[in-house]
C-alpha cells in the first residue's frame, strides 16, 4: 500500500512538472525576444551598448518576476493567517511567510537601487551608455 501512494505522488509530481514546463517554456522563449535587443544583422548589430541594454532588460525582468512572486507569497501568507482560526502554529507560520517575503523583496529592491546608483555614478547622463539604456 505504501508503494502505491509513493508511486501516485511521484507520478503526480512528474505530470505537474511536465504541465508547468509546457506552459512556461513559451513564456520564457517569448521573454528572450524582448530581453536581447540585437539580432546581429547589419541594421541591428550586437555591440557593447546592446550588451548593456540586455543586462538592464534582464534586471528589469527579474524585478517583475520578483513582484509576481511577492504578490503570490503575500496572498498565501494572508490566506493562511485568515484561515488559521485558534491555531497559533499556523498564525506564526503565516507571519513568518509574510515577514520573509517582505524582507526578500526589500533586499531585491535595494540591490537594484545599488546597481542603478553605481551605473549612474560611473556613467553620467551625457555618455552613450545611458542613452542606450534609457531606450
Amino acid at each position: 500500500m505504501n508503494f502505491i501512494n509513493k508511486y501516485k505522488k511521484i507520478s503526480a509530481f512528474i505530470i505537474s512538472t511536465f504541465l508547468i514546463s509546457l506552459f512556461l517554456i513559451p513564456v520564457f522563449s517569448h521573454a528572450l525576444d524582448r530581453l536581447v535587443p540585437c539580432d546581429g544583422t547589419k541594421d541591428n548589430p550586437c555591440n557593447i551598448s546592446s550588451f548593456i541594454r540586455m543586462i538592464n532588460n534582464i534586471i528589469d525582468w527579474i524585478i517583475s518576476i520578483a513582484g509576481v512572486i511577492f504578490t503570490i507569497s503575500c496572498i498565501y501568507g494572508g490566506f493562511l493567517y485568515m484561515t488559521s482560526g485558534d491555531n497559533p502554529g499556523n498564525k506564526d507560520k503565516a507571519k513568518s511567510i509574510m515577514y520573509s517575503t517582505l524582507v526578500g523583496f526589500i533586499i531585491i529592491l535595494v540591490s537594484w537601487l545599488i546597481v542603478y546608483t553605481i551605473l549612474h555614478t560611473l556613467a553620467p547622463d551625457n555618455t552613450s551608455i545611458l542613452k542606450f539604456i534609457k531606450n
